[in-house]
């Protein structure tokens, strides 16, 4: 590839990432989301992950707006450039989309919305505070956007079809600089390991599974090495419990998580595997 560092072209390449990433930060859900409202917060979370962790992998920092060298042609850099573009395009076209529906609502619409820092149950607000330490937040504010605020989206088909613009855009961009795979591997590693709760981590899992398949696989992978985590489990009267595997000749053994729980009375109880060979 012709390295062309400092060009016009990576200038550009950063002004109009940070401004995709800063579109995340404007959508609000309506009321009529109901119960979808919790999940469909973290998935919008996830998509920023996503799109962030591809930035910090060719060089742009969430502490500096300085423009970092990168080995890539002028085709490469044009090809981010425009597929960035579409990602603004997509907002803005559900973001207008969402404005004709505020303007036609008849008086028995709700057009409510959600408030994201009092809304949410504790499950997903601590998954979303830590989506939020992972995914980098610019100083440099939107040149492509008009205007800052915050809007509304109250039809879940429309938020899905955002999500799936956004998601499919987002992977032909990885595909533009391979040479950064390798550390968007290691970024969400990191941010599925700093997940503690077993709960979190299923829980991120499910979201993966439509916006982010690197992350997906991680989180998979995270899952196996830590096994099986146990819950307050408790043997009471004559009981008798076993948690755990058993395990055989030659078959090796995961580490388990037992969190709190016990036995009581008469009850006899094991935790932990046995290994037979």
């Amino acid at each position: 590839m012709e390295g062309v560092g400092l060009a016009p072209g990576m200038a550009s390449l950063a002004g109009v990432f940070r401004s995709c990433v800063d579109c995340f930060g404007y959508i609000r859900l309506g009321r009529n989301f109901g119960e979808d409202y919790g999940i469909c917060v973290l998935r919008v979370d996830v998509a920023k992950v996503r799109l962030t962790r591809w930035g910090s992998s060719i060089g742009f920092s969430q502490h500096s707006l300085a423009i970092p060298p990168i080995d890539a042609s002028n085709s490469e850099l044009e090809t981010a450039h425009r597929l960035l573009k579409k990602i603004l395009e997509a907002f803005e076209k559900a973001r207008e989309t969402s404005k004709d529906y505020e303007a036609n609502a008849g008086a028995s619409e709700d057009l409510n919305l959600y408030d994201d820092t009092t809304s949410l149950t504790s499950e997903f607000s601590r998954l979303r505070t830590i989506f939020h330490n992972s995914a980098a937040t610019y100083k440099k504010k939107s040149e492509y956007v008009s205007g800052a605020a915050a809007w509304g989206i109250y039809r879940k088909r429309l938020f899905d079809r955002l999500l799936e613009d956004i998601t499919e855009l987002v992977d032909q961009l990885v595909t533009v600089f391979p040479g950064a795979i390798a550390g968007q591997q290691a970024l969400a590693t990191e941010q599925a390991a700093r997940i503690e709760d077993a709960e979190d981590l299923k829980l991120l899992y499910e979201l993966a599974k439509t916006e982010d398949v690197l992350l997906e696989k991680v989180v998979q992978q995270e899952m196996t090495l830590r096994g099986s985590t146990y819950n307050k489990l408790e043997a009471k009267n004559k009981s008798k419990m076993h948690a755990g595997d058993v395990i055989g000749l030659g078959v090796k053994g995961r580490s388990h998580i037992y969190n709190g729980g016990g036995t009581s009375d008469d009850a006899h109880g094991h935790f932990g595997n046995i290994y037979r060979g």
